[in-house]
């Protein structure tokens, strides 16, 4: 499951048990997020008063979300820190794997990954023909399969 600002910024992507919507649980706004399961997933969601009375006077549902919400702030401090340190083969790599399923992505989106790498779209093609020249990876369509892994993904 990936989050988005907008139609074309992914912001992050989820794992298992993941909690959305904290920070504006806390701030007492809108969600105005976009969330796209791109994979099967169950999503349980609660309104926000019935969350409100789950949460009164309970000390473990509120460490929990301070807990979620410092973690989301350090992950994305350390990948807006180190981020673009990493050559780019590498970072499409981790977009690849988050994205995969048994080494393979469908339906891959070009210019929604060259927006999160925040690179151009012929950039990106340009680097993914390279990965598929050395074996790396095999294109087909919108459909790449990833042939192995580097040892720093």
């Amino acid at each position: 499951m990936i989050i988005e600002f907008s139609s074309e910024v992914i912001i992050e992507f989820c794992k298992p048990l993941q909690i959305l919507g904290e920070v504006e649980y806390i701030q007492s706004k809108d969600i105005n997020v976009n969330v796209e399961a791109l994979t099967p997933c169950i999503v349980i969601g609660i309104l926000r008063e019935d969350f409100k009375k789950m949460i009164s006077g309970n000390d473990k549902l509120y460490e929990l979300l301070l807990r979620t919400v410092t973690s989301k702030l350090k992950s994305t401090m350390t990948h807006i820190l180190s981020y673009h340190q990493k050559p780019l083969e590498e970072r499409i790599l981790n977009y690849l794997k988050e994205l995969s399923q048994n080494n393979k992505v469908e339906k891959i989106k070009y210019i929604e990954m060259a927006g999160f790498l925040k690179i151009s779209d012929r950039h990106l093609r340009k680097v993914l023909k390279k990965l598929d020249d050395t074996g790396v990876i095999s294109k087909s369509g919108k459909t790449i399969y990833i042939l192995k892994w580097p040892d720093n993904i």
